[in-house]
């Protein structure tokens, strides 16, 4: 392993602010727990946005590698090919750099590994990296979902060879301030905020229902029912020839529609206030599903 590679804090001379999107960090675990058996890492390339003062990490997908190495030259077809299908989406994210996810806690073997990605991504023919007035080199996210205390260990790293440094051999891992944040133009975070505070026994708060707009659906499935019920009996009556077609329509209705016994109208009535409207419809739908299927039963349609 080599020595020549030591850590920096940059600290105030970052000069932009680094965020990352919350959305990049759950698509890292997910390639991490799906990653082959024996494998121990997983790598892949950052996308996102870089602005005047501000480089936002927004999305990312892994790429393949053999061995646990960060050899990534073979693999650059197929980062090519995800490359331009995402351009095709998000025209708008370029290469910001590449995640590491691991299990390890040797920081030498972190910051190499940062480093070759680093190297590889800088080459533009490799990643399509192209230098920015705020993103002179390629980030690397070190990610670690099994890190002591059972917390994640995320780090951002990049390195900057205008450090005058590069003539000894020495290279430096900056290590970059970074904040996990939805950006302003987005709310994802309602809708997680939704979804945390859902009950498992009611996925839908039927506070959000307008009954209004349920009675009209129901008026209006009510009516359309009726008609068929009218035509059957005017078959029946033998006002009006026997339609095959029709026939075989009213009975697709009637097997789509689940039936709805005493028991289980029973057993819905018990149910809260809010259910009132569903209960209404679904009681309409049984009384006129049992007056077709009696009506088809004179009819005899095949």
């Amino acid at each position: 392993m080599s020595q020549r590679i030591f850590q920096l804090s940059l600290g105030s001379k970052q000069n932009y602010k680094l965020e990352v999107n919350p959305t990049v960090i759950m698509q890292i675990l997910d390639s991490y727990y799906r990653r082959e058996e024996n494998s121990t890492k997983i790598i892949g390339t950052l996308l996102g946005t870089v602005s005047t003062d501000t480089v936002s990490i927004t999305n990312c997908f892994a790429v393949p590698i053999k061995d646990d190495s960060t050899d990534i030259d073979k693999e650059m077809p197929y980062h090519d090919s995800m490359l331009r299908l995402n351009k095709e989406v998000y025209s708008d994210e370029i290469v910001i750099g590449a995640f590491l996810a691991h299990n390890t806690q040797d920081q030498e073997e972190i910051f190499e590994d940062a480093f070759n990605l680093i190297g590889k991504y800088s080459l533009t023919k490799y990643s399509s990296f192209v230098t920015q007035e705020n993103l002179q080199a390629p980030l690397v996210l070190s990610l670690n979902p099994f890190d002591l205390d059972n917390k994640f260990n995320i780090k951002a790293y990049t390195t900057d060879l205008s450090l005058g440094v590069t003539n000894l051999g020495i290279f430096p891992i900056i290590t970059l301030h970074y904040e996990i944040s939805f950006q302003k133009k987005d709310k994802p975070y309602e809708i997680a905020s939704i979804l945390m505070n859902q009950e498992d026994k009611q996925a839908i708060d039927f506070e959000f229902l307008n009954l209004n707009n349920i009675n009209a659906l129901t008026g209006d499935i009510v009516a359309s029912l009726e008609k068929i019920q009218q035509k059957i009996q005017r078959i029946v009556d033998q006002k009006e020839q026997p339609d095959e077609q029709f026939g075989q329509q009213v009975k697709q209705l009637i097997s789509f529609s689940s039936s709805v016994n005493e028991q289980n109208l029973e057993s819905l009535r018990e149910k809260q206030q809010q259910d009132n409207a569903l209960l209404q419809f679904i009681t309409t739908l049984a009384k006129t599903q049992n007056t077709i299927s009696e009506k088809l039963e004179i009819v005899k349609i095949n």
